[in-house]
Parts: C-alpha cells; structure tokens; sequence
C-alpha cells in the first residue's frame, strides 16, 4: 500500500519534471533561455544547483579531454607493424575508456542515489510506529529529526545514563544498564533505517 503510493508519487513528479524539461528545451532551441536561467528553474536550492553545474563542467571538461585523446590514438607512434597489435592496441584503450566511463557512471549514480535518499527522507515524514514513536522517546530526540540529529541525541544520553558513572549505586546502575541496551537498540535501528 505504501509503495504504491511512493511509486504514484514518483510518477506524479517525473511526469511534471519531464514535462517542465521539454518546455524549457523548447525554450533552449528558440534562444529564449540561458544556461543559468535554466538551471535556476529547474534547481531552486542552490546547492543543488551548484553541484549539478559542477558535474556538468566535469563531464563537459571530460568529453573535451576524450575528444583530445582520440585524436592521439595514433598506432604509427608506437611502431606497431602488424593488424594485430594494431588490433591490441585500440582494445587496450577501448578497454581503458569503458573502464574510465563505469568509474564515472558509477561515481555520478552514487552522487544521485544519495541526493533521491536525502530528498525523500525530508520529504517524506510518515507517521511513524510505535516501536519508531518509542525509540526517539528513549533518544529524547523529536520525531522525524535527521540522522545527525539522532547520532548526537545518542551520545549525550550513552553519557547521561552510562552505568559506569552509577558504579557506587547498585541499583541506579541496573537501571542505567537497562537504558543504555534500550539506547543502543534504538540507535541501531535508526542506523539500520538511515542505511549508514
């Protein structure tokens, strides 16, 4: 049921993203629009926006720099006399080139897949469980507070309630005990949930 509803809402969104790109390509082609205009369209935070002009100045300084290079694959350079090495030659650099895009592809999608992550757990703020309810009454953190906030919630309380600091009390020591397991558990459930 959940799913369903995140993956209309996806659809929702992709449908009204593809279609406020094709008016702004139509906008490109006719002149209308400048490369900084249309980032601040489609970007309103500006970190976005300043990482995705970044990405984009690094693979355009990368085509460039490809574009270069293979006008330098000249086998003759390397004395290569026979089909065949000329042969191994360009397959070691087709090689190469694939290997360099997976790093860049792979680079560029982590990139992404950490911004969708970021993007959709603020956006995102479902009720939350009672087991969820019950680990941030333990963290004494709010409810939907990001994970910073929640790994620093856990340190103040692993040294409020630390049994060690009860260790002439024997009885507030198994209490602290106790609460420091709660603690951990819901730490690590919140760990678990923010994928880190």
């Amino acid at each position: 049921m959940l799913t369903e509803r995140f993956i209309r809402f996806l659809k929702s969104n992709l449908l009204e993203l593809a279609n406020k790109l094709e008016q702004l390509e139509q906008k490109a082609k006719r002149g209308e629009i400048s490369f900084s205009d249309l980032l601040a369209q489609l970007f309103t935070n500006p970190i976005q926006r300043a990482i995705y002009e970044q990405l984009f100045a690094e693979q355009e300084n990368k085509k460039s720099r490809s574009q270069d290079n293979t006008s330098t694959w000249n086998y003759e350079d390397y004395d290569l006399k026979s089909p065949f090495e000329k042969f191994d030659y360009y397959y070691q650099k087709y090689e190469q080139q694939q290997k360099q895009q997976q790093e860049e592809f792979e680079r560029y999608y982590q990139e992404f897949k950490r911004q969708q992550q970021n993007k959709y757990q603020t956006n995102f703020n479902f009720a939350p469980s009672a087991k969820e309810k019950y680990y941030y009454d333990v963290l004494e953190v709010r409810q939907g507070a990001t994970f910073d906030e929640i790994k620093e919630a856990y340190r103040k309380a692993m040294k409020k309630y630390h049994p060690d600091r009860f260790h002439g009390d024997a009885e507030k020591q198994k209490a602290a005990e106790q609460l420091s397991k709660e603690i951990n558990e819901a730490y690590a459930y919140f760990e678990k949930k923010f994928g880190t």
